[in-house]
C-alpha cells in the first residue's frame, strides 16, 4: 500500500512540474485587437461546434478559422473524430458552426485554430479549446 501511495505522489509531482514548465511558455498575441470564442454543446448524441471571431479594429487583413471535434482517449489524449472545417474572412467578424450526429459515449471538445494575418503580413496561429461535454 505504501508503495502505491508513493508512486501516486511521484506521478502527481511529475505532472505538476510538467504543467508549470508549459505554463511559462505562454505568450501574448498582439496581432489585432479581437475576441475569439470556441463553444461545444451536446444534446443526446449530437454535437454543435461553434467558433466565433469578433473584429475590433482595422489592422487585421485576413482570418482563417479551422475547427474540429475531438474525443478524449486513453490517458488524456485527444483524437479528431470529425471535421477540419475551415472558413476565411477578410478580417471582419465571422462565425463557423457545424453539427455532428451519432456520437459514441465519451468526452468531447472543440479545437479551433485562428490564423490571424495583419496588414503588415505578420501571422499568428492561435489554438483555442472549448470546455468538455459528455455523451452518455
Amino acid at each position: 500500500m505504501k508503495k502505491l501511495v508513493s508512486i501516486a505522489i511521484v506521478i502527481v509531482m511529475a505532472l505538476t512540474f510538467c504543467t508549470t514548465a508549459f505554463a511559462t511558455d505562454v505568450s501574448t498575441y498582439t496581432t489585432g485587437a479581437f475576441d475569439r470564442k470556441c463553444d461545444l454543446s451536446i444534446s443526446g448524441t449530437t454535437a454543435t461546434c461553434k467558433s466565433v471571431y469578433t473584429a475590433n479594429g482595422d489592422d487585421v487583413a485576413k482570418v482563417v478559422i479551422t475547427q474540429s471535434l475531438e474525443k478524449q482517449g486513453f490517458f488524456w489524449t485527444w483524437s479528431k473524430v470529425a471535421g477540419e472545417w475551415t472558413k476565411t474572412s477578410d478580417g471582419s467578424s465571422m462565425a463557423l458552426t457545424n453539427t455532428v450526429s451519432g456520437l459514441d459515449k465519451g468526452t468531447y471538445r472543440v479545437r479551433t485554430v485562428f490564423t490571424v494575418t495583419d496588414k503588415n503580413g505578420k501571422e499568428e496561429t492561435i489554438p483555442l479549446y472549448s470546455t468538455t461535454e459528455k455523451v452518455g
